[in-house]
């Protein structure tokens, strides 16, 4: 390998080593706007190790091959040049260090001229919190429950206020009966009303009436036996109306 310089007619100039008419070796190529690179060379690209200075300044030094860098990434800046940043941010961190404690001095004078109305603070802090008994507390509610403690078998019951709820049950046999058949189809008759909404959107008006007549015999049954109503439930399947039950 022989070791010469050439300038090409852009304005490259290369000085270094060459092999068969090629860069090859060490060898500094420099550029018209000031970008060179300083390194190894294997046919005519950057291969090994090297330095890529850019008109700025600024390097990139690492592993090249086949002309493209596969080292670091971000051109490193020369530490001259990076002087005057670090001082200015160190400048910047001083102030900001200063406000700091300025806002830190202001805060305890305004603590100081405004204390707290209370100052128990530190009593209520070590004061200790008994925490409750709950095992206690339990035994106690079930002793005093109303319901547990305090129900009793009546000494005298009233015998006509039994006679007379025995006497309605027996003279609603047949509505039981009634009902318990009623009520079977209700199930069935209020599933399809369901299935059919499904698809249109509404119940048909013969099932809405027969479900809705079962639940207002129901309830027409239930006035009388508790005696809200003095009136024998009617023997009809539409339940009708049941505004004024006395």
């Amino acid at each position: 390998m022989n070791r010469e310089a050439y300038t090409y007619p852009d304005g490259k100039k290369y000085e270094g080593e060459w092999k068969g008419g090629m860069r090859h070796g060490q060898g500094i190529l420099t550029r018209p706007d000031g970008m060179k690179y300083e390194g190894e060379w294997k046919d005519n690209k950057p291969n090994g190790w090297g330095t890529l200075t850019y008109p700025d300044g600024k390097k990139r030094i690492g592993e090249w091959k086949d002309g493209k860098f596969i080292g670091d990434n971000q051109p490193i800046a020369p530490q001259k040049e990076r002087i005057p940043e670090l001082e200015k941010e160190n400048q910047e961190l001083k102030h900001q260090l200063a406000d700091l404690k300025n806002q830190m001095v202001n805060l305890e004078q305004q603590v100081q001229a405004n204390p707290l109305p209370w100052d128990g603070v530190e009593d209520f802090a070590s004061t200790e919190v008994k925490q409750p008994d709950t095992r206690r507390s339990k035994e106690k509610f079930n002793l005093e429950h109303p319901v547990i403690s305090k129900a009793q078998n009546p000494d005298r019951v009233s015998r006509i206020i039994i006679l007379r709820v025995i006497g309605r049950y027996f003279i609603l046999i047949p509505h039981f009966v009634i009902l318990s058949v009623w009520g079977f189809l209700a199930i069935f008759v209020l599933f399809f009303m369901w299935v059919l909404a499904i698809f249109t959107a509404r119940y048909p008006d013969g099932m809405y009436n027969f479900v809705m007549g079962y639940m207002q015999k129901i309830l027409q049954v239930q006035l009388f036996v508790a005696g809200l109503s003095q009136r024998y439930p009617p023997f009809n399947l539409g339940g009708g109306e049941f505004e004024n039950t006395n």
